[in-house]
Formats: C-alpha cells, structure tokens, sequence
C-alpha cells in the first residue's frame, strides 16, 4: 500500500518536472532536449492524445507549445461539430 502511494505520488509530480538541457539549464515544463541538440515539446490534450513535436531552436518550440495548449484549452470540440452539420444543412442538399 505504501509502495503504490509513493508510485502514485511520483507520477502525479512528474507533469511538474522541469526538463533540462545538455548543459543543465532548466526549459520550462514539457520541454527537454536530446543528445543530439533537438528539443522536444510536448503535452497532453484534452482527448488524453500526447502531442509531441521536435524543434531546433529553443525560441520555436516554446512558442509552438504556448500555442498549442491555448488552442487546446479554448477549442470545443461540441461547437466545431454544431457548426459543421449547420454548414451541411445550409448547402441545399437535403
């Protein structure tokens, strides 16, 4: 029981873990870098799909992952569909 606590523990406080660089430096949350000097960004969405990109440059992955959670976090999934079968509605096909 002890043993599945502290596992639970760490897994819950391993989305908080800064990744670091080769130098040590840390990145940010969601953010490491690999031996071979890419940097790798990733996240998980609202679906549970674990969105991973790699990037040279420190500055466009950031940036891309900035970009990416606030899409996920103001996208409705609910919304797109409505707007979709009003568009198809619309169309004069039926």
């Amino acid at each position: 029981m002890v043993l599945y606590k502290i596992l639970y523990l760490g897994f819950f406080f391993k989305k908080l873990i800064m990744g670091k660089d080769l130098k040590g430096k840390e990145l940010g949350v969601g953010i490491t870098q690999q031996k071979n000097g890419l940097y790798n960004a990733g996240f998980v969405d609202k679906l549970g799909i674990r969105r991973v990109k790699r990037f040279k440059k420190l500055q466009e992955c950031r940036k891309w992952l900035d970009q990416a959670r606030y899409t996920d976090e103001h996208s409705s999934i609910t919304e797109a569909n409505t707007m979709m079968v009003d568009a198809f509605l619309n169309t004069g096909f039926l």
